[in-house]
């Protein structure tokens, strides 16, 4: 089995190998950034990707989005400090096939690399729940779930410090089209300002 960790911190990725080093039928490479990572993956056949979420050099839901389009039989796991609430449910319905936070027992993280590269889904009991909650059928859809996934990555961004220039020329959209998922944002989570958004986004766990 061969498995690609894609992470901008080289402790965590050292981490990682350590780990799945335990298991000698598993063969393990690094990328440090999502450029690195789309080439290892053109010239290498990988079975599994452990991708952290949060890359400097772009925005990974974007990437894991890339990942399941080019590679539809690639594996994805999500390996992150961010909470299941923030982003679980959201990965999953972009193609990921687990998500582990970074908090949990390391064995989670080799049972579900071993688990995905069946071809099957790993869903941690903190998943589970979530994913319990929202089809429960007198549940209102939560507020992070009724973005769409550009509305979403924009937020993110925002709350990051990104400026509305800064977000355009790298989801390579226009000016204009970054202000009106801002605006349609702001509307839906009732927010008035960029302020709002970075104090929501800490609440809700999506920036630190």
């Amino acid at each position: 089995m061969r498995v690609l960790v894609v992470d901008d911190h080289e402790l965590i990725i050292q981490g990682v190998i350590g780990l799945l080093k335990t298991d000698s039928s598993v063969q393990i490479d690094f990328a440090l950034d999502a450029e690195a990572a789309l080439t290892k993956l053109e010239q290498n056949p990988y079975n599994v990707v452990i991708l952290d979420l949060q890359l400097a050099d772009t925005t990974s839901l974007e990437l894991l989005k890339t990942l399941k389009e080019r590679w539809p039989r690639l594996a994805v796991l999500i390996y992150t400090m961010f909470s299941e609430e923030s982003f679980a449910i959201r990965c999953m319905r972009l193609g990921a096939d687990a998500y582990i936070n970074k908090s949990d027992p390391s064995s989670e993280l080799l049972k579900a690399v071993k688990q995905i590269a069946k071809g099957h889904k790993y869903i941690t009991p903190a998943v589970a729940e979530r994913m319990a909650w929202l089809l429960n059928s007198g549940t209102k859809v939560p507020e992070l779930e009724d973005l769409s996934d550009r509305e979403f990555q924009v937020l993110v961004m925002l709350a990051s410090g990104y400026s509305v220039k800064e977000i355009s020329e790298r989801l390579e959209l226009s000016d204009k089209t970054i202000s009106t998922y801002r605006a349609r944002l702001l509307e839906k989570l009732g927010l008035e300002s960029n302020v709002d958004i970075v104090r929501f986004a800490i609440h809700k766990g999506l920036i630190y």
